[in-house]
């Protein structure tokens, strides 16, 4: 029944924002922690745009689908550094491991940050009388595990913190995963629902929603081909294509392998587009060193006028 899902997901992909108007979402803008809670931080997950149904065993791709851990097998350290347009800088750190004598369950330990750099500090006059930092920082602690041979589950439950001089906010939330392998391992599926959860502060009087968004996806090991393909479809109140009173964003990559232990890969998020908008808005792509432990990640997203976001990744599989 399932042997060509990941065919119909691509499908899908490729003929949705024909069903959609090119118009912003009116929510678009309006939800808490907006920036810190669509990051992107590990190099593979920038590169393939945040595809959940990969089963790649690296520990930094976790907090892309809670599920990933028990079903890829994923234990390890993984350390993540990117720049955002030469000017905000993001880092944290991941850790899995398995427990239990079946190593069918699995927990997680994620601390995420971005710096947003210096400010200056000015008074009621305007005259400067310092400088300050803003910062966010998200602490994320999951559990996954397997449900029969071929199957997963698995929750990231997070704690958001945000800061700019004297004023703070913060934010609980939650994100489940399912994924399912099939077709001897050869295709996969999987779902999951991000940031089910609400704001603890706020730096004003008004608590604005978290940015909750469902994540389908698909993919499937091509044949003759040194390569997989990846599809995916996400529903939110936020960017994309307007399809009612929601916003649909499809994408598509491909992760392929030239040679043994170098992986390119390539991904595009369809994205309306008005006036100037580059060509090349939505594409993001890398590259992967893996070795027999170590693997070396280096992800590149494109992101119109604003410029490039570079990310880095080191994992260690040894534990």
């Amino acid at each position: 029944m399932f042997k060509n899902l990941s065919i119909v997901i691509v499908f899908l992909v490729l003929i949705s924002s024909a069903w959609c108007d090119f118009d912003i979402p009116k929510n678009a803008g309006t939800t808490a922690f907006p920036f810190l809670l669509k990051l992107q931080y590990d190099a593979r997950a920038t590169a393939l745009a945040g595809m959940i149904a990969n089963w790649y065993k690296f520990p930094g791709y976790t907090i892309c689908n809670p599920s990933t851990p028990s079903i890829a097998g994923a234990s390890g350290i993984a350390v993540v550094y990117g720049n955002y347009w030469g000017l905000f800088n993001t880092g944290g750190l991941a850790y899995t491991r398995t427990f239990g004598e079946t190593k069918d369950h699995y927990v997680t330990f994620v601390l995420l940050g971005v710096s947003y750099g210096e400010f200056i500090k000015t008074n009621i006059d305007a005259q400067e009388i310092g400088t300050f930092t803003p910062g966010d920082f998200e602490f994320v602690t999951g559990y996954s595990r397997r449900v029969g041979k071929y199957s997963s589950i698995g929750v990231n439950v997070k704690f958001i913190y945000s800061y700019a001089d004297i004023f703070s906010a913060s934010a609980f939330a939650l994100d489940v995963g399912f994924s399912k392998r099939l077709r001897r391992k050869r295709t996969q599926f999987a779902v999951v629902v991000e940031n089910l959860g609400f704001m603890l502060s706020t730096y004003g009087d008004e608590k604005a929603k978290l940015p909750l968004c469902l994540k389908v996806g698909g993919w499937t090991d091509l044949p003759e081909f040194p390569g997989a393909l990846n599809a995916q479809l996400e529903l939110s109140k936020d960017n994309g294509f307007r399809f009612g009173s929601l916003a649909l964003s499809p994408k598509i990559g491909l992760d392929i392998e030239p040679v043994k232990n170098i992986e390119i890969l390539i991904a595009y998020t369809m994205k309306p587009t008005k006036g100037n908008s580059s060509s090349l808005l939505g594409l993001s792509g890398g590259v992967v060193v893996d070795l027999k432990k170590v693997s070396f990640e280096y992800g590149i997203q494109h992101t119109g006028q604003l410029g490039l976001v570079n990310r880095f990744t080191l994992n260690y599989r040894g534990i």
